[in-house]
């Protein structure tokens, strides 16, 4: 009956450790908010595999294309466990266009690429999924004046279907809102926000990134000198509320 009761403990034991979570996200995802969120989920979950897949100018309208989709301003995978950190194995120019990849294959084989799994000595246990998408679906979904687009619905939809994959799945989910930007209004957030919310349905816990505004640069990204600090903070606090909810 001991026997019994230790191999029960240490498969439960097997299950919390090999807790592995995926993080997918657009071209905050990329650069160095995404580079800061792993790294500090890393440090808090040392035995966690954490695989990143960030894509600028994704959506969800992209993750869940049949078809892959050119997306400009380039991408970013990187994973760790245990100490490792692996980066994408041939980081393409960021000025070249690149093809999406669809959210299923990453799901399916989060270890994606071969040099990843000539160094990874374990098979994932998939938990929790991270989203850090939406700032891309602002002029689909919302007018400058805040008003809904004939769009708006459609990627409601969309969102929808994306999180049904992952229920399905039997995975936890998280949602990192979008940070504001100059570049479109105080209403278009809050219809984007609105967006949001309502594909997810409550299934998802989300962080609002909203009080993270992008001053500089090119006034949509956090990935020049001045913007770094800011975008170190939103990092922080995006993993805290990540650790919170796991």
């Amino acid at each position: 009956m001991l026997n019994i009761f230790i191999t029960i403990l240490g498969l439960a034991i097997s299950v919390a450790v090999s807790a592995d979570i995926i993080i997918v996200g657009d071209s905050h995802t990329v650069g160095p908010f995404g580079d800061n969120l792993h790294k500090n989920l890393a440090q808090m979950h040392p035995g966690k595999l954490i695989a990143v897949f960030g894509h600028s100018s994704s959506a969800p309208v992209h993750w869940v294309s049949k078809t892959p989709v050119k997306l400009t301003g380039g991408l970013n995978h990187h994973l760790s466990y245990n100490g490792l950190y692996l980066p994408h194995p041939n980081q393409p120019n960021w000025r070249i266009p690149q093809d999406s990849i669809g959210l299923v294959s990453v799901l399916d084989n989060p270890v994606y690429h071969q040099a990843w799994k000539l160094k990874v000595p374990v098979k994932p246990e998939l938990n929790t999924i991270i989203f850090a998408l939406g700032a891309n679906d602002r002029g689909a979904v919302s007018t400058n004046t805040g008003a809904r687009t004939s769009e708006y619905k459609k990627r409601v939809d969309i969102l929808d279907k994306m999180l049904i994959e992952i229920e399905q799945r039997g995975l936890k989910c998280l949602w990192i809102g979008p940070p504001s930007s100059p570049t479109g209004s105080q209403a278009m957030e809050t219809t984007t926000h609105e967006y949001i919310v309502e594909g997810i349905k409550e299934r998802c816990p989300m962080f609002d990134s909203r009080k993270f505004v992008a001053k500089f640069c090119d006034q949509v990204h956090f990935n020049c000198p001045p913007a770094m600090p800011m975008a170190f903070q939103w990092a922080k606090e995006a993993a805290d509320f990540i650790n919170a909810n796991l």
